[in-house]
C-alpha cells in the first residue's frame, strides 16, 4: 500500500465566486469599473466571473477593453494590480495582473 505523503494530492481548483466577491468588494476595482467608458465589456466580464469561466481569452480582453476606456488619471497602479493578482492568488485562479494592471493567463508550467 501507498504511504499517504507519496499519494498526489488533486491541484487546487479556481474559487470563482471567492475570485469575483473579492474582486467586486475591492475599491480599486471599484473605482476602474465605474470610471470605464466602455460599460458593455465591464458587464461582459463580470458575467464571465459570474459563470466561473470559459475561455479565459474572452476574459483577457474584456479586461482589456475596459482598462483601455478608463481615463488616464484613473487607470490602476502597480499597488492596484499586485492586490489583484493576490486575490488571484489567494482563491487558485487561472489568471493574474501584470503591474500596470492587465489581466493575464497564467502559465501553465
Amino acid at each position: 500500500m501507498p504511504r499517504a505523503d507519496r499519494v498526489p494530492q488533486p491541484a487546487n481548483s479556481p474559487d470563482w465566486s471567492a475570485f469575483k466577491v473579492a474582486m467586486l468588494s475591492d475599491a480599486s476595482y471599484q473605482r476602474v469599473s465605474t470610471v470605464a467608458e466602455n460599460q458593455l465589456s465591464v458587464g461582459r466580464l463580470e458575467t464571465f466571473f459570474s459563470i466561473q469561466g470559459g475561455d479565459l481569452a474572452i476574459a483577457v480582453k474584456l479586461w482589456e477593453l475596459m482598462i483601455s476606456s478608463v481615463p488616464d488619471s484613473m487607470q490602476p497602479v502597480a499597488d492596484e494590480a499586485a492586490v489583484w493578482a493576490a486575490i488571484a492568488d489567494k482563491n487558485d485562479m487561472p489568471i493574474t495582473f501584470d503591474s500596470i494592471g492587465l489581466l493575464k493567463v497564467r502559465d501553465a508550467s
